[in-house]
């Protein structure tokens, strides 16, 4: 596809989606969709591998891949550093830099050697309701 025909079609999608979403009563947001489904949603971390359909954590835990990336587009809605314009490499420093100064396992690609770490919690949570940002 060519440039600038996939720029109407994201722009055709987004007025659609935004259309649907006010008749049926809800309201739409954009986010950046950069590591949705390769961060812990429940750390909100860059660990684990993505395989197929799921996400495979470093704690042995395995979560669905579109659960796991549903949520981590839950929490964003009120990330102030991930913003929507974003760039992908940009996102991949902030969520590598989180992940590193972050008390838990370190990810692959980090090669944090000498350093203990302790692994997260993996107790599992009731599902919350959206948060309300503020500011």
């Amino acid at each position: 596809m060519t440039p600038r025909l996939n720029g109407w079609v994201k722009s055709v999608m987004a007025k659609t989606l935004h259309s649907v979403s006010r008749r049926g009563g809800s309201a739409s947001t954009l986010v950046n969709s950069a590591y949705k489904s390769q961060t812990d949603s429940r750390t909100g971390l860059l660990q684990g591998t993505r395989l197929w359909g799921r996400l495979d954590c470093l704690v042995g835990v395995v979560l669905d891949r579109d659960t796991n990336a549903t949520g981590n587009i839950r929490e964003q809605l009120c990330d102030k550093e991930m913003q929507l314009n974003t760039s992908t490499r940009g996102g991949q420093a902030l969520l590598l830099d989180r992940t590193r100064t972050a008390d838990g396992p370190a990810h692959p690609r980090l090669e944090l050697r000498g350093f203990e770490t302790r692994p997260p919690v993996t107790a599992s949570k009731q599902s919350e309701p959206v948060p309300i940002c503020t500011g």
